[in-house]
């Protein structure tokens, strides 16, 4: 077994590694990205200090490179499971703890120095770039398109309670936002429609995503919408995505 990050190899049966895996997942609790790492203590070897100090520069310099593959390959090549790539990780391969040096003495006088570092890498769970990861939408309501009544005080007599109109106005403002995993961002539907919609133009803002290592995440729409109608209620229904 040997292990390999980039174009560094370590040397053959010198390393050991442990590998565990986490989960992100959506507001629904259904999962999103697979959190790989991979905790690894190896050791570099030379005859002489100072070939060890070179050894453990390159060694220092091959682990300051993000973005490369962590393999842990088997005697005929091919890569274990647990071997983090970094061109299907939408993070990357990244070092998060380390690398520390420890110094040994062999009976024979060979200087052998211990490395340990921990490396992740996040992976996109196929079928999921495209769900809305959190939602939530709320309305509310002002008016109820009755007659309009005004008191009305002569200069001689009592007071007297008057209908000026017959039908008033009833605004709406539905408020809402969603957060789409990686597949862009979620376009809303109006849930009265436009015909009395009174903000279509600016009704909708798009936040830039969240970068992520190499790639993008979380795109959230916000909008708010303002609905105006005389003499009904509007009847409407919340469309929700796919989650």
């Amino acid at each position: 077994m040997q292990l390999k990050h980039g174009n560094y190899s370590f040397g053959a049966n010198r390393a050991a590694v442990t590998t565990d895996t986490a989960y992100v997942r959506s507001q629904t609790g259904r999962r999103l990205r697979e959190v790989r790492g991979m905790t690894v203590k190896a050791f570099i070897q030379a005859d002489t200090q100072a070939a060890l100090q070179t050894e453990e520069e390159a060694c220092r310099a091959a682990l300051r490179k993000e973005y490369q593959d962590l393999l842990f390959l088997r005697n005929d090549g091919t890569a274990t499971p647990g071997s983090l790539s970094n061109r299907t990780s939408i993070s990357g391969v990244v070092i998060v703890d380390g690398p520390s040096f420890g110094e040994s003495m062999t009976p024979e006088w060979v200087r052998v120095r211990t490395v340990r570092f921990r490396a992740e890498a996040q992976y996109v769970i196929p079928g999921t770039e495209d769900l809305v990861i959190e939602f939530r939408e709320s309305e509310g309501r002002q008016g109820n398109g009755g007659p309009k009544r005004l008191w009305r005080t002569p200069i001689f007599g009592s007071s007297i309670r008057q209908e000026t109109t017959e039908e008033t106005m009833i605004s709406y403002v539905v408020s809402g936002r969603a957060v789409r995993h990686t597949g862009g961002h979620y376009v809303p539907t109006p849930k009265y429609g436009t015909e009395f919609l009174v903000n279509e133009a600016e009704a909708v803002q798009y936040e830039l995503p969240e970068p992520l290592g190499q790639g993008l995440v979380n795109y959230v729409t916000t909008w708010n919408y303002r609905y105006e109608v005389f003499g009904q209620f509007l009847i409407g229904q919340t469309r929700f995505p796919r989650m």
